[in-house]
């Protein structure tokens, strides 16, 4: 069920043929984009263990499979309620109701257990489907590929100035990521970090969603100053991460969803910046910041703060190096066998 053609040399069995034995354990894996709209459809037809990396599957499921996503909009409204959703999206009209319904209602209500990868997305659970299962695993960061050469190197092999304080933003760059927030809080910070005798530069590596990079850059004073790499691949994604000092990574609204970003940049010992809500509230080792009227002059404060204080700078780093050792994957590994015995043990005994 990939939207796209996936290179495969293994047996492939189709969703409608495979019938799963009564002992096993079926994973299905959620996250926000098409490429897991198979595990959805196969979580709603057999159950099991649904895998949440996102709470929001408006992305997925309306471009791939709207018949799904109105199902559940009816589910947890109601035929008249999800009538009147319905037909605002119909008409183009979105706003932040998208944050407000998950719709995942029916994968959660089906499933013997639900994992998620904070408190926060495990409440959320327990809104959508009470008295299901809720466990919370630590979120791997993935393989980080070993970095080559030292900070030096790695900054003149991507053009970025060895002397300079590089504050990074990475991933999807638009929608409730902050951008304009995160680069008006750098423009704040710039003077002050220069008048400490340090030099900033900026950052942008991924794909822009819904705003000009460089018509922002420039509007805020920023242009000379920064770099903007589009998309990249792995090797460079990492490496420029690595040659970042700071990593910006707010987020608001949010759906609960879990930030491999986030802690990317922390196994990397990279100080991150977040926002004070929802599930990175409970980033204990992040700089978090809160959202309204003080989140620019808050996010240019920790700024300036990590580019001018030595002992600053390496508390967060250490805080952000151990934060990473929660998802050390013998730990993940251990975390996610207890979960699978738990969901055989809830299970009838046999007769």
């Amino acid at each position: 069920m990939s939207p796209v053609a996936v290179a495969w040399d293994g047996p492939t069995i189709a969703v409608e043929a495979f019938e799963p034995a009564a002992g096993d354990v079926l994973l299905h894996f959620l996250g926000n984009n098409p490429e897991h709209l198979f595990a959805y459809v196969t979580a709603l037809r057999w159950g099991g263990v649904v895998v949440c990396h996102d709470m929001g599957f408006h992305h997925m499921l309306r471009g791939f499979a709207p018949a799904e996503e109105r199902a559940d909009a009816v589910v947890q409204l109601g035929h008249p309620g999800a009538a009147q959703l319905l037909d605002r999206w119909d008409r183009g009209v979105v706003g932040l109701e998208e944050f407000l319904l998950p719709v995942i209602a029916r994968p959660l209500r089906r499933a013997e257990a639900v994992v998620v990868h904070s408190r926060y997305a495990g409440f959320m659970v327990g809104a959508e489907a009470p008295g299901v299962a809720v466990h919370v695993v630590p979120q791997h960061a993935g393989a980080v590929p070993a970095i080559a050469g030292d900070a030096a190197t790695l900054r003149a092999r991507l053009g970025l100035p060895g002397d300079a304080f590089v504050a990074g933003l990475f991933g999807y760059l638009g929608g409730h990521k902050r951008v304009l927030e995160s680069l008006q809080a750098l423009a704040v910070a710039r003077p002050r970090i220069e008048a400490s005798g340090r030099r900033l530069h900026v950052l942008l590596v991924g794909a822009a969603v819904g705003l000009d990079p460089a018509g922002l850059l420039a509007s805020l004073g920023l242009a000379g100053i920064a770099t903007v790499t589009g998309p990249v691949d792995d090797g460079r994604f990492f490496d420029h991460m690595a040659a970042a000092d700071v990593v910006l990574n707010l987020r608001y609204p949010t759906m609960g969803e879990s930030s491999a970003t986030m802690m990317q940049a922390m196994s990397l010992a990279k100080p991150v910046i977040t926002t004070d809500h929802a599930q990175f509230a409970q980033e204990k080792a992040a700089i978090r910041v809160p959202v309204g009227d003080g989140e620019v002059a808050a996010i240019a404060e920790a700024v300036v703060r990590l580019a001018t204080c030595p002992t600053c700078y390496s508390r967060v780093a250490d805080a952000s190096r151990a934060r990473a050792g929660e998802g050390r994957l013998d730990r993940v590994v251990a975390r996610w066998l207890e979960m699978v015995d738990a969901v055989l043990r809830a299970r009838p005994a046999a007769r």
